[in-house]
């Protein structure tokens, strides 16, 4: 099975904290399906991959990388078939892990430990680049979710959570960031360009962007920065846990993409269809579940520049689509 705990792959003669490096000799014993795996960017990313090419291997009952090398074409329409007809996982799905296998297999032949890559010679599933499935929020109902968390605790001090979330939701819906392009803002990416408010964004693959943010999101952060005291630790994460959970005892520790997506969760009231069934404007009665419990994935995407993008901030904030930059009835709710 491929491994991602092996030594690290950058060039020996010193160490960064407790991790050891690794010789030349020592690079040249490790196996090109991890070497393909280390050098992903991302942790996630190097993660998904990983579970992909191990859903392959134990679904085919592939023990080993010499037989997961000699894999054909039919060994991956079988895989396909099997997910498509067996597990019936969706379409996204099966082209994301088709997707990570072919990149497998085009590390392998490029240097020379595969004849060709099996995956090229599989059709992938039909997906709708055009349209989401959830449909969009109305002003109102984006209204009344970026005004749902108070401002206020009840003996009138600042509420230092309301604020947050207010914030975290004004820049996921007004500005449409990715939930991990939210846990990454650090409190210097709040800055101004020409005289507008403006955001420095880390986006996915590691790509830096600058841009204008509704003036109304700027006025939220700040808002939460005053009250949260960190205003001046520009190097230091924007949204922090409230929190610690006695694993992790940082101060400047900044928020799991996941735990933001469970702390909105929670501060939203449930609604029939969890707020993303946009037809129901009105919430009904509490749940007795957690949040956590009753809602759908909150995984958070985007599609390919140039077509619709779809943002996913939590399942009870629901999906707003919007064209590469939010539309204008969410950057300039009043």
């Amino acid at each position: 099975m491929i491994d991602d705990s092996s030594t690290l792959l950058v060039p020996s003669g010193t160490r960064i904290g407790q991790v050891r490096l690794s010789t030349v000799a020592q690079l040249a014993d490790i196996p090109e399906e991890q070497i393909w795996l280390a050098k992903q960017k991302s942790a996630r990313t190097r993660r998904a991959y990983q579970l992909d090419v191990q859903h392959f291997m134990k679904t085919l009952g592939i023990a080993d990388i010499d037989e997961l090398r000699q894999a054909d074409h039919k060994a991956v329409i079988a895989w396909e078939r099997y997910m498509r007809e067996v597990e019936r996982v969706a379409a996204s799905t099966i082209r994301r892990r088709l997707a990570a296998l072919s990149s497998l297999y085009k590390h392998l032949v490029r240097h020379g430990h595969a004849a060709k890559n099996p995956v090229t010679e599989v059709e992938r599933p039909a997906i709708n680049r055009d349209e989401g499935a959830t449909l969009a929020f109305s002003k109102a109902q984006a209204r009344k979710l970026l005004d749902l968390p108070a401002e206020d605790t009840l003996q009138g001090q600042p509420s230092i959570p309301g604020l947050r979330d207010r914030a975290i939701l004004s820049v996921g819906l007004q500005v449409g960031l990715r939930r991990a392009e939210i846990a990454a803002l650090k409190v210097g990416d709040l800055h101004q360009n020409r005289g507008f408010d403006s955001l420095r964004v880390l986006r996915k693959g590691g790509r830096r962007d600058a841009l204008a943010i509704n003036p109304q999101t700027a006025a939220r952060i700040r808002a939460y920065l005053d009250a949260a005291g960190h205003a001046s630790d520009t190097d230091g994460p924007l949204f922090r846990p409230l929190k610690h959970n006695g694993k992790r005892q940082e101060e400047r520790r900044r928020m799991d993409p996941d735990a933001m997506n469970r702390v909105v969760s929670g501060t939203t009231p449930p609604c029939s269809g969890l707020i993303a069934a946009t037809r129901r404007t009105q919430c009904g009665p509490p749940s007795s579940r957690p949040p956590w419990k009753t809602a759908r994935s909150s995984k958070m995407f985007r599609k390919r520049p140039g077509t619709a993008t779809l943002v996913r901030l939590s399942s009870t904030i629901g999906v707003v689509t919007i064209q590469r930059r939010p539309p204008a009835f969410l950057r300039h709710i009043k």
